[in-house]
């Protein structure tokens, strides 16, 4: 019981914070990898510039 009183203390606020700053991250780094590698598809495979328009 003291323990969990003691975490919640603000002192640990900013590993929440971090927390999910990593998870924010982490969703935009995945779209940004996902796109770049369309990109690439397309100028350097020739591929169709349909792919362009997918969405996950």
């Amino acid at each position: 019981w003291l323990m969990e009183e003691l975490f919640s203390a603000p002192l640990h606020w900013g590993f929440v914070i971090l927390g999910w700053s990593g998870l924010f991250a982490g969703g935009v780094a995945a779209q940004i990898i996902t796109r770049y590698s369309n990109l690439t598809d397309v100028i350097w495979n020739n591929q169709s510039k349909v792919i362009l328009n997918n969405r996950l």
